[in-house]
């Protein structure tokens, strides 16, 4: 019953993606599968936050919020300040956990939407697992 409704959930969830892409073809989305298949990390930009990141990403901050949300996993964003110093979302993220190899897959998702385009700067919290991936992954 529990792998059932894992399923479902991941076919509404790609219907959502899906739905999203051919909106505007522009919408990024990267899907991280454990090892029974089920998606342990999700990442996605839409076209307007591609855009942001182009124009204003320089500098950007990640931060992740953990247990606020009913299934109690990470929530992570991307965020930057435009030309108005206001702020400006370049990406999001449902996370399985917080560790080394998470962050990595999400951090080298993100680059993977923008281009490969790298910060020149980022800015995160004190977490050690999360500070070795930006090490690792933005260079």
């Amino acid at each position: 019953r529990q792998r059932e409704l894992a399923y479902g959930q991941a076919g509404s969830m790609l219907k959502y993606f899906q739905d999203k892409i051919a909106e505007n073809p522009s919408y990024q989305y990267a899907l991280q599968l454990d090892c029974e298949e089920n998606i342990s990390n999700i990442f996605w930009a839409d076209a307007k936050m591609v855009i942001d990141y182009a124009h204003f990403g320089d500098v950007v901050t990640f931060d992740t919020a953990f247990g606020t949300n009913k299934e109690y996993r990470p929530f992570g964003v991307f965020v930057g300040l435009n030309q108005f110093r206001e702020t400006v979302i370049f990406g999001a993220a449902l996370m399985f956990d917080e560790t080394f190899a998470s962050f990595q897959w999400l951090f080298k998702a993100f680059l993977a939407a923008h281009n490969g385009k790298q910060p020149r700067a980022i800015f995160t919290d004190q977490d050690t697992a999360m500070g070795n991936a930006v090490g690792e992954t933005f260079s």
